[in-house]
């Protein structure tokens, strides 16, 4: 960048902006004028310390050039006070009384400088500028120690998860933290293992995917989510980026939990649902599965017997293919509020086809896992020449 384009970019930063709390008019002006002079902006002057307090919660300004002798009930010093620990505004004092008293008073608040009158031009520029200074760096140092303050809160929460299992790792990946469940699983304690490769504590294959994925987590700054198998579980990891100040990464914080049963519980369910499928796709009666008492799937039997086409029937509310006389004694025998029976006598029902035919048929129901849900399987059968069974009949 040239240095003409560094003066155009400086050109366009807003001057410090400072308050005059001042109770002669002259030397406000006066002062007013010096401070513009020297480049600042000056928001106003007033005479009292109630008046300065309100000035300063509407217009923020960036410093306050305080005189310490003030009329009114409240001098510059209690005001300092005020001023710098609820707005966090530097103030720097401006006296023509520097006795020893004073002095004690107004250093008991910690002001940002102290100006005795009179002061030439350059005195009063380097006691504002180096007030502005400070107040940045405390501001600086306030936000740091309220990041420290949050990243030990969160550290501790994140400690007392008690669902799965959390390590705090630096970027070499070594261990700074970990809660209960991981030592538990380690068998060891966090003292024993603090500043140690979290690495160590694995098997290869895991222990080198798990430096992949912390590797990308670094260069990105996303978190990423994966799974990896350790000592013959399944592990279900997430690692998160931990910042500190700006855009750099300098811990991962790593959660992983055990979810080997919640997968053989899932494949044993997809299983029972695969047999179930070719089970009732073979079968010589109808099958239909019900959620919620809608048509999910049906078999190539029950497409067969109600001479419904195959997307004609999916989605479609059971109730509505039944004649309407038989759909109150269908609702109360086939969906009862107690589903906790598993098989319930064979009942007829009379079904209309896609024309408007009636059929008899017989029916059963069996509660099944469907999808992960609980589903309604109907089994019919058709009553072939008014066949009649010895079950109930309309």
């Amino acid at each position: 960048m040239s240095k003409a384009d560094t003066k155009s970019e400086l050109s366009h930063i807003a001057p410090p902006t400072i308050l005059i709390v001042e109770d002669e008019v002259i030397v406000a002006m006066l002062l007013k004028e010096q401070l513009e002079q020297l480049g600042y902006r000056v928001s106003g002057y007033v005479m009292k310390a109630e008046e300065a307090l309100r000035r300063i919660e509407e217009d923020k300004p960036d410093l306050v050039l305080m005189d310490i002798t003030l009329p009114g009930s409240m001098d510059g010093i209690e005001a300092a006070e005020l001023v710098q620990s609820r707005f966090h505004i530097p103030v720097v004092f401006s006296t023509g009384h520097s006795d020893e008293e004073t002095i004690r008073r107004a250093k008991a608040v910690l002001p940002f400088g102290f100006l005795v009158k009179p002061y030439r031009n350059s005195e009063l520029k380097v006691a504002v500028d180096l007030a502005l200074y400070a107040n940045r760096a405390d501001a600086l140092r306030r936000a740091e120690e309220e990041r420290l303050r949050a990243n030990g809160r969160t550290l501790s929460a994140l400690l007392n998860v008690p669902y799965a299992q959390f390590m705090l790792l630096d970027r070499q990946g070594r261990i700074l933290s970990m809660n209960r469940p991981a030592m538990d699983q380690l068998g060891k304690d966090v003292s024993e293992v603090r500043g140690k490769p979290a690495a160590d504590f694995l098997s290869p294959e895991p222990s080198e995917l798990r430096r992949a994925k912390a590797r990308e987590v670094l260069a990105t700054g996303r978190p990423v989510h994966f799974e990896d198998h350790v000592f013959q579980r399944i592990l279900e990891t997430d690692i998160f980026p931990v910042f500190s100040q700006g855009d750099t990464v300098s811990q991962l914080a790593v959660f992983w939990r055990d979810v080997t049963k919640e997968k053989e519980a899932t494949r044993a369910l997809r299983d029972a649902e695969r047999k179930y499928r070719a089970l009732v796709e073979n079968v010589f009666e109808g099958i239909l599965v019900l959620l919620d008492g809608r048509i999910v799937f049906h078999n190539p039997k029950a497409v067969e017997i109600l001479e419904y086409p195959s997307d004609g029937l999916h989605g479609t509310p059971l109730l509505e293919l039944v004649h309407p006389e038989d759909r109150n004694r269908m609702n109360s025998t086939l969906f009862p509020e107690d589903d906790t029976a598993t098989v319930e006598e064979e009942m007829q029902f009379r079904f209309l086809d896609r024309h408007g035919s009636e059929q008899r048929m017989e029916t059963r129901r069996v509660w099944i896992p469907w999808e992960a849900e609980k589903a309604l399987m109907v089994i019919l059968r058709p009553l072939k020449n008014g066949k009649t069974s010895n079950s109930q009949v309309v």
